[in-house]
């Protein structure tokens, strides 16, 4: 296997496969805690695979890293990756692990590679530390290169950049206040879902973009399994915080669920216009758009049907699930012109249509 084959392996192809009868199986749009914790399993072994065919590359190649590691050297870091692989393999693991291992593989491909034994030893040390973190600030608590990888896996968008730094104590006091009250809000009114949201979102990182109102609420990658970046200086109440936390979690749950192929075979180089971004996307973010804005507007209408929300709660969720209405429907429409599925797009293509074809779906 080429290191190329090796990257792949990391990132979207190589690993366990769906298998036919579950990509044969109706998707449930429904919370599932269960759920998510499968998926999880599945990814880790996905990432262990990709550790022990990256350490038998070093360990094969002396020279790789451009650093001449030297034969002992390669087989100690590919002693250190089989460790890494073996936590993984046993239960989850911190999202910096999944973090350090896309700097890994970057480094790996590069020209003339560096830092791979300072990548490999920080891995080591990020899937030792809790799976779960809760909600932190950007740029606290671990090495700046970490948080570094963690700007450029989430900050890829070069006409708007965040730039992100430590949010002020106070913004982040504030922002996290914001957030525990939208997950106690839907711990109240839905456990399903808050058990399903905190499952996906084992930790959430605050912080707070170069220039004060810029239009950022949340960011979230398949390279950050387990965590989700959100805007520290913007105020939320309960039912905003509940639809942002729903919202982040349903791009981590759609990136678990296509893991195992795209969702589309459209072009790259194509782009549409997107019902939740003012700048063009490719299908792959039409895809996102009207995933998250259903299950959205699934969690709006499961808290407004529950009984346990006061009357403002209600105005503000009736409010998120008409927009959110609106957004779905027409990523929808788009999708189903446009797209061209896989088998995996369009399993989850069809619950989609089913959703909005069903009169709670209205």
């Amino acid at each position: 296997m080429s290191l190329a084959a090796g990257r792949a392996s990391g990132a979207r192809r190589e690993g366990p496969r769906a298998d036919s009868a579950a990509l044969a199986e109706p998707l449930s749009l429904s919370p599932s805690a269960a759920r998510v914790e499968a998926l999880d399993a599945k990814l880790r072994v996905r990432l262990a695979e990709s550790l022990d065919y990256l350490g038998s590359h070093i360990a094969g190649n002396p020279g790789a890293g451009g650093q001449q590691l030297g034969e002992r050297l390669g087989k100690r870091l590919d002693k250190r990756l089989g460790e890494i692989a073996r936590t993984a393999r046993s239960r989850p693991i911190s999202a910096w692990t999944f973090c350090l291992y896309a700097k890994l593989v970057a480094a790996l491909a590069d020209d003339a590679p560096r830092d791979v034994a300072a990548i490999i030893d920080a891995a080591g040390r990020a899937a030792a530390l809790p799976a779960a973190e809760g909600m932190i600030a950007f740029g606290a608590g671990h090495p700046d290169f970490w948080w570094s990888h963690f700007s450029l896996l989430l900050d890829t968008d070069r006409a708007r950049p965040f730039r992100l730094h430590e949010p002020a104590a106070d913004a982040f006091r504030a922002g996290a206040d914001d957030l525990r009250a939208g997950l106690a809000l839907m711990r109240r009114a839905d456990r399903a879902f808050h058990d399903e949201v905190a499952a996906l979102l084992r930790t959430i990182v605050l912080g707070s973009p170069a220039e004060p109102g810029m239009a950022f609420d949340g960011a979230s990658t398949f390279f950050l399994w387990g965590a989700t970046l959100l805007n520290a200086d913007a105020r939320r109440s309960a039912v905003e915080a509940a639809e942002l936390l729903v919202h982040e979690s349903g791009h981590l749950l759609l990136f678990a669920l296509s893991s195992p192929s795209a969702l589309t075979r459209n072009s790259g180089e194509e782009r549409h216009a997107s019902p939740l971004r003012r700048d063009p996307r490719p299908i792959d973010g039409i895809f996102h758009a009207g995933f998250v804005a259903t299950r959205v507007h699934l969690a709006m209408t499961r808290l407004l049907g529950s009984g346990r929300l006061g009357a403002d709660e209600r105005k503000a969720a009736g409010r998120a699930q008409a927009v959110n209405a609106s957004a779905a429907r027409d990523a929808l429409a788009l999708l189903q012109r446009r797209a061209e599925p896989t088998a995996t797009g369009a399993n989850i293509l069809a619950a989609l249509a089913a959703y909005w074809a069903a009169p709670g779906g209205a």
